[in-house]
């Protein structure tokens, strides 16, 4: 018998063919087991709930190891410190503004991108006189575009 002791990080229910409802239980360090046992379930769910220790123990049945003891053990987690969580997730809504300021700034690109290609057509296609002083500058500031948009630089 193997016997570890954990903290649980999450419970999840999960219903199999031949074994029925069963669960699964991730421990604190993203290792899984699946627990059997009705009586064991509202053990896991104090523990998860008061940060406190599970003490088990492991048996080989087939090709997996299975729990056939479980206990709380007498030690507690310290609190988890809210401002300095390793794994923050952004709230929804800062999601989806995020993607929406994305899509805005990808949409201004492209829309550029279309009008510097165009402008580069009517110069090559001599639809704009590039002897006049706006043409010229139309010219220039097509080639600075152009040049910034491939990182070339001018020395």
């Amino acid at each position: 018998m193997i016997e570890d002791s954990k903290f649980v990080k999450s419970i999840e229910a999960k219903s199999g063919g031949k074994s029925g409802t069963y669960w699964t239980v991730t421990w604190q360090d993203d290792k899984h087991d699946n627990i059997f046992n009705n009586e064991w379930l509202p053990i896991l769910e104090s523990a998860q709930e008061n940060n406190r220790l599970v003490h088990f123990g492991k048996e080989k049945h087939g090709q997996y190891y299975n729990i056939v003891s479980l206990e709380l053990a007498s030690e507690t987690q310290p609190p988890k410190e809210t401002g300095s969580d390793p794994k923050y997730t952004p709230r929804k809504d800062a999601v989806a503004e995020n993607i929406r300021e994305n899509m805005e700034w990808k949409q201004q690109h492209i829309e550029r991108s279309f009008w510097i290609n165009q402008l580069g057509e009517m110069i090559r296609a001599k639809d704009i006189d590039l002897s006049t002083p706006h043409g010229k500058l139309l010219r220039s500031w097509y080639y600075a575009e152009m040049f910034r948009v491939l990182d070339i630089k001018i020395e």
